[in-house]
């Protein structure tokens, strides 16, 4: 049976209020992370998870209100009080030294902005579970012999429940040439098996991990903030 061929539409999904996997890789392109944080009330909290390897906040320039180190079971319940009490929309980040529990991503509330950051692995592309994550991003690839490029495939066969109705490798190719990266989703799609877009990377500072366009975002937020 031949292969259908797909019409990837770019991104224009809302971001806010979901749970989004952020599949990096060595290059460090990413979603521009305004597009997590715009739309809808100014966020109120910024929350870093992070494990004792972690190092996202030396990256991230967010005005975390609160940097949480998460070791076991008694840390992740800790982390849901503090989301539980905490003013509220919430940004929250989690760095790719932690596996985030099934029971506590069912109870992230809906006012929460859950991004997980992944670096390719096994345990993710084939035995972690993905079915609490609204959308799964796909940094772009630069080597299509990679280990990246194969975790990627794999993840995005595991989400993508009508991969094999089309030739997902040629995709990844042609973003590729592109520099776009690929998002499959679940929020607002009719479809129960999500749907894929193409996304292009914010322009970042080596430094910051954060384009001019988040950073404007953050301080309209504190200017709102400030004036209510």
């Amino acid at each position: 049976m031949s292969k259908q061929t797909i019409n990837i539409e770019g991104l224009s999904t809302p971001l806010r209020g979901a749970k989004h996997i952020v599949l990096r890789a060595a290059n460090m392109k990413m979603p521009d992370f305004a597009d997590f944080i715009s739309g809808g009330e100014p966020i109120q909290r910024y929350l870093l998870l992070t494990g004792r390897n972690g190092d996202m906040s030396a990256h991230f320039w967010f005005p975390w209100n609160a940097v949480l180190t998460l070791v076991d079971a008694r840390d992740w319940n800790f982390a849901l009080t503090y989301i539980a009490n905490a003013a509220k929309p919430i940004f929250c980040l989690v760095d790719d030294s932690l596996t985030i529990p099934d029971a506590f991503l069912r109870r992230v509330p809906a006012n929460v902005t859950l991004v997980h950051m992944m670096q390719p692995s096994t345990e993710l592309s084939t035995s972690m579970s993905l079915p609490h994550y609204d959308s799964v991003f796909i940094s772009p690839i630069d080597d299509i012999g990679s280990k990246f490029y194969d975790v990627a495939l794999q993840v995005l066969q595991r989400v993508f429940k009508r991969h094999e109705d089309y030739d997902m490798k040629e995709v990844l190719r042609e973003l590729r040439v592109a520099g776009a990266g690929l998002m499959w989703t679940r929020i607002q799609e009719s479809d129960p098996g999500g749907a894929v877009y193409w996304y292009e990377p914010g322009p970042v500072s080596p430094k910051l991990l954060l384009s001019a366009k988040a950073l404007g975002r953050i301080m309209k937020n504190f200017g709102e903030t400030l004036m209510r």
